[in-house]
């Protein structure tokens, strides 16, 4: 596992995925609450906590090389408080990666296998990926490339069917109620792109550690710009205050797609591409999840962790939301508020600590 090695280009790709992934289905419904038709811009203005969480992670990493959050921690703070820091970062990693599983699973329960139960989903995922976290992260970032291919002729053949469907005139005024809800507006998506913190970890394996900041920050640009064009998308559609009352507003707005009677039930066309690209964030947080377990108790292998750290994590998975309300509720209401402390507030507190004490090199 120590000797995998990824690529920037790589590195920007992967960052895209995790980033966009699940938010391209929900975001919409979140960012159009209180800014309306400027909702569009909350996820321009979240990838900028993004890219502060980057420039943070990175400067910690490049002053330890070679070593991980994990590590690194304990050096700074000591050792009891170091491991108290990893500790927070297992559970919370074990926290994050059941609530995407639950949105997964939970998406295809109610969308795609009306019939079938959620525990049966949930087994499968749980099969493939941890196939897919056995073999390594080498692996998971070349298959991402190819993932994200399908996922642009999606996104390119969805916009050219819906293109008759969408007046621009829904996007303005521009401005009209002030910055303030627009801010409100993205508390909830800071929390996606705060996990960006997730670099802290994969820095050994970066080819040219001196790269990850630049091309972390080309992925978090080009996933801000990407999820901004999705919210404007269900906007120019439905309107802001239709778009803020559905569940899943970018799957119903790929649902009115009917194209001379001839192609009709295009929602296909996002889902798919939509579950391959989760299926690949899924990898990597129960991956980071793997990693971390394995850092904090100094174990040279991590193989042998895959099946009971995924047992864990899927079983808890089902028992997170009763329902796709809860679901909404909790990351629309308190996702953002509880994982921003932990994303930016650790790195930050790591960050000065270390400026004080100089631990690493400068």
């Amino acid at each position: 596992m120590n000797k995998e090695v990824i690529s920037g280009n790589q590195l920007i790709a992967l960052v895209f995925t995790f980033l966009i992934a699940t938010a391209t289905l929900f975001l919409p419904a979140f960012v159009t609450k209180n800014a309306g038709q400027d909702g569009w811009i909350a996820p321009l203005v979240a990838g900028l906590i993004g890219i502060i969480v980057v420039i943070v992670v990175t400067t910690l990493g490049l002053r330890f090389p070679k070593l991980t959050l994990i590590e690194y921690s304990e050096i700074i703070l000591g050792n009891w408080l170091g491991k108290l820091v990893g500790l927070i970062f297992i559970v919370f990693y074990i926290h994050l990666t059941a609530i995407i599983i639950s949105e997964i699973s939970t998406t295809i329960s109610s969308t795609i296998l009306t019939d079938t139960p959620i525990k049966v989903i949930t087994f499968i995922l749980f099969i493939i990926t941890a196939y897919g976290v056995k073999k390594g992260l080498e692996v998971i970032t070349r298959i991402n490339i190819l993932i994200l291919m399908v996922t642009y002729l999606a996104m390119f053949i969805c916009l050219a069917l819906l293109l008759k469907d969408m007046n621009i005139e829904l996007l303005t005024p521009v401005l009209s109620n002030g910055i303030i809800p627009i801010l409100k507006d993205s508390v909830p998506v800071t929390g996606w792109f705060g996990e960006i913190v997730s670099i802290a970890f994969l820095m050994p394996f970066i080819n040219k550690p001196e790269e990850t900041r630049i091309c972390s920050i080309w992925g978090i640009i080009w996933a801000s710009v990407t999820l901004s064009f999705f919210v404007a998308l269900v906007i120019m559609v439905f309107g802001a205050k239709l778009s803020s009352n559905l569940t899943f507003p970018t799957l119903e707005a790929v649902r009115i797609i009917n194209f001379s009677d001839y192609i009709q039930r295009a929602e296909i066309i996002f889902l798919i591409p939509w579950l391959l690209a989760n299926i690949i964030k899924i990898c990597f947080f129960y991956y980071i999840t793997v990693f971390v377990i394995s850092k904090w108790f100094k174990l040279e292998r991590m193989s042998f962790l895959v099946l009971p750290v995924g047992l864990i994590i899927f079983s808890m998975s089902l028992g997170l939301f009763k329902s796709n309300v809860d679901l909404v509720e909790f990351l629309g209401k308190a996702w953002g508020m509880y994982s921003l402390p932990i994303e930016l507030g650790i790195p930050i507190f790591l960050l000065i600590i270390e400026l004080i004490r100089k631990k690493g090199r400068t």
